[in-house]
């Protein structure tokens, strides 16, 4: 049974490695917060306040935009994975295998919540350049992490549900 659980979720795993998109989410998230981190920075600096205000306002910033990326970025992700089998006539396919329903759906999770994973987590070093500038604990930090990481699974859950209950791709 291990072994059945294992090769699902390996097989969604390797598809979803292979993919250009895994490289592309990664570079252009990073690179969008720091243009932003650059941006707000040079803006504080030409307004010269102080330091912890700005490490406040720019932690501010980042989060927000964090957060609205892991609230629409996983149920973009995960909007047409189930329904896609259901359309394709392969969804029946992988109940003939020894995978138990919770095998596939879990596997079409970590598989397709993967880049919107590898998006968050190259957000999070500029998300955690203001604890140097100050105005930012780390405890505060650790929990803006916490409530990203957990937008970003209710995102992609939900997306995993609207997948399940429709057939349109749309």
């Amino acid at each position: 049974v291990l072994e059945a659980l294992r090769a699902g979720r390996v097989r969604e795993l390797r598809v979803a490695a292979r993919r250009p998109a895994t490289y592309r989410v990664r570079w252009s998230a990073a690179l969008l917060a720091l243009v932003l981190l650059a941006w707000q920075l040079f803006g504080a600096a030409w307004q010269q306040t102080a330091a912890a205000d700005q490490g406040r306002k720019l932690f501010i910033t980042l989060s927000i935009l964090a957060f609205i990326y892991c609230l629409f970025i996983g149920v973009r992700a995960t909007s047409d994975c189930i329904s896609e089998e259901k359309r394709d006539g392969t969804l029946g396919l992988l109940f003939l295998t020894d995978l138990r329903g919770f095998d596939v759906v879990f596997g079409k999770l970590v598989a397709r919540s993967l880049n919107a994973l590898y998006g968050l987590l190259a957000i999070l070093p500029a998300l955690a350049i203001p604890l140097m500038l100050g105005g930012v604990t780390g405890l505060q930090f650790a929990g803006m992490v916490i409530v990203l990481l957990n937008t970003l699974f209710f995102s992609v859950s939900m997306g995993l549900y609207v997948s399940s209950i429709s057939q349109n791709e749309r």
